[in-house]
């Protein structure tokens, strides 16, 4: 009994220890390698906030590189339709701008006026001015859907059709 004792403690204490040693080093070592993974979790909390910024990781393992890429092609991706989409707003706020003042100036020389015949004149252009601007806002909205589907569904376009409303729009420009 004492001889089993004695062994047992003798076996026991250097495996208890080495059961121990171990399992530290199995600690800092999954600690150590899902830092690069971490790292990818902290950059993905900075997109979440706002920021479109391209994901690096340095000497990050090769999963977690393919990871970053494929992140990485969807921010670019995201950014170029923000930036299209701001460009798009830029464009038909500034189309819409000079219609729109047209509109305004014609409304206010219209209240000022008491002829009927230049009144009747008046509304007639602000009629004008308001088609115009409608006209435009249409083919604003035809043009962010067909940007929307760029590239996903390729379609043939009626140049014919195309010249012809071009020319109608332009036409009445032209006489006044």
């Amino acid at each position: 009994a004492k001889r089993a004792s004695r062994l047992a403690r003798n076996m026991l204490f250097p495996l208890g220890g080495l059961a121990l040693l171990c399992s530290v080093l199995l600690y800092f070592g999954v600690q150590r390698g899902l830092q690069p993974l971490r790292k990818l979790v902290d950059k993905i909390g900075d997109i979440q906030n706002g920021s479109m910024q391209r994901v690096s990781i340095e000497d990050a393992p090769q999963e977690i590189q393919s990871v970053t890429n494929a992140l990485n092609h969807l921010l670019d991706t995201m950014n170029k339709q923000m930036d299209s989409e701001k460009r798009f707003i830029n464009d038909a706020a500034h189309q819409l701008r000079t219609p729109l003042a047209g509109l305004i100036s014609q409304a206010e020389l219209a209240m000022g006026e008491s002829d009927p015949k230049k009144l009747h004149d008046r509304i007639e252009k602000m009629h004008g001015a308001a088609l115009r601007s409608s006209h435009l806002v249409q083919q604003m909205l035809s043009l962010a859907r067909s940007e929307g589907n760029a590239g996903r569904h390729p379609g043939s376009y009626d140049l014919a059709a195309l010249a012809r409303e071009v020319a109608r729009e332009w036409i009445p420009k032209s006489v006044v």
